[in-house]
C-alpha cells in the first residue's frame, strides 16, 4: 500500500443486487478480463513478476497467476539480449524496473493506472492492458496490491446509504461495498483501516479514529426466515464460503437484529454484525467491469 498525494492510502450492496435499470452494472463483482487500455505505452507501476513469453494468452496466464491487477506485453519476444536471472527473480526487481523493459516482454503489475496514466510511458515496443475496464477517476482510491481498488469514506452514514453511495461512486464503473469473504481480503482491508489511524495520527492528531467500517455482508430475515443466513450484493450466500472471521459474539442473534443485520469490518480483520441504520464509514470496491459491460 502506498499513500496519495491526499494523504490517503493508495491501495453494490444493497438488500439484493441494486437493479441494473438503475446502475447500468451487471452485479458481477468477478469479471475477470485483462482489456486493451493503450498502445505504444508502458506502465512504470511496481512489477510483481516479469518474464519472457510466446504469446498474449501466455502473459494473461502469468498476471492471474500472480494476481496482478494489470500487465505490459510486447508481442515479439525479446531476443537481441541476454540476461541469466533465476527463475524465482531473488535479484531486486523494483530496484531495476528501469531495466525490465530491456529484457523482459511481459510485466504483471501490482496496480492499474487511473484516469490521468501519470505512470505510463511511451514505448512504441509495448501495449498496456488493465483487468480494469475504465480508468480509475476516484482520487482518493486505494490500490491494495493483488487484491483490487478501494475507496474508504469516512463521513459515516447507515449501511443501505453506504450501499447506494458506493454505487453513484463514478459515473462509469461498477461500484459495490467491498467483498471481505477471504482471509487475505479482510486482513488487508483491516490493515488499511489501522494505516489510515496511523498516518493521520501523526499528521493530524485531532482525527477522528476508525474502529468499524461497513463491508459487502448482510442478513435479512425476509430472504432466509430459518436461519442467520448472510448475503453479498451479488445474492451469494456466505455458506458457500468456508472462510469465517466473526467478532466473538457474532453474528449477534438479539431482538434488536432478529430481523435483519448488516456486518462491519473491525481493526482487529473481524466480522461484527451491527443495526443496519448505525452509522459508519464504510469500504468501496472499484469492480473490473464497467457499467457499459
Amino acid at each position: 500500500m502506498y499513500f496519495n498525494k491526499l494523504g490517503l492510502l493508495v491501495t453494490i450492496t444493497s438488500f439484493g443486487c441494486i437493479p441494473s435499470q438503475e446502475s447500468n452494472c451487471d452485479c458481477f463483482s468477478h469479471y475477470r478480463k485483462f482489456s486493451l487500455i493503450e498502445r505504444g505505452q508502458r506502465s512504470t507501476q511496481p512489477i510483481i513478476y516479469a518474464d519472457n513469453t510466446q504469446t498474449l494468452t501466455e502473459c494473461i496466464d502469468l498476471a492471474f497467476h500472480y494476481k496482478g491487477l494489470a500487465l505490459n506485453y510486447q508481442a515479439e519476444r525479446l531476443l537481441k539480449r541476454s540476461l541469466k536471472v533465476a527463475r524465482n527473480f531473488t535479484w531486486d526487481l523494483q530496484s531495476h524496473w528501469q531495466l525490465v523493459h530491456l529484457y523482459f516482454n511481459c510485466h504483471v503489475l501490482q496496480c492499474p493506472e487511473n484516469v490521468t496514466k501519470g505512470t505510463l510511458v511511451r514505448d512504441a515496443n509495448f501495449n498496456y492492458f488493465s483487468l480494469y475496464q475504465q480508468p480509475i477517476v476516484a482520487t482518493n482510491y486505494i490500490c491494495v496490491p493483488e487484491i483490487g481498488v478501494f475507496i474508504l469514506y469516512m463521513d459515516p452514514v447507515g449501511f443501505r446509504n453506504a450501499s447506494l453511495n458506493c454505487l453513484h461512486t463514478t459515473a462509469e464503473s461498477c461500484v459495490s461495498l467491498a467483498h471481505v469473504a477471504s482471509e487475505k481480503r479482510t486482513k488487508s482491508l483491516s490493515n488499511l483501516l489501522i494505516e489510515r489511524n496511523q498516518y493521520f495520527e501523526q499528521n493530524n492528531g485531532k482525527t477522528e479514529r476508525v474502529h468499524l467500517a461497513y463491508v459487502d455482508l448482510h442478513y435479512n430475515r425476509t430472504r432466509s426466515p430459518n436461519k442467520m443466513e448472510f448475503f453479498n450484493s451479488m445474492g451469494e450466500s456466505l455458506d458457500r464460503i468456508p472462510y469465517r472471521a466473526w467478532e466473538p459474539g457474532s453474528p449477534k442473534a438479539s431482538l434488536q437484529l432478529t430481523n435483519a443485520s448488516c456486518v462491519a469490518l473491525t481493526t482487529r480483520s473481524t466480522w461484527l454484525t451491527i443495526d443496519c441504520q448505525r452509522k459508519l464509514p464504510y469500504i468501496c470496491e472499484i469492480l473490473t467491469s464497467s457499467r457499459n459491460n
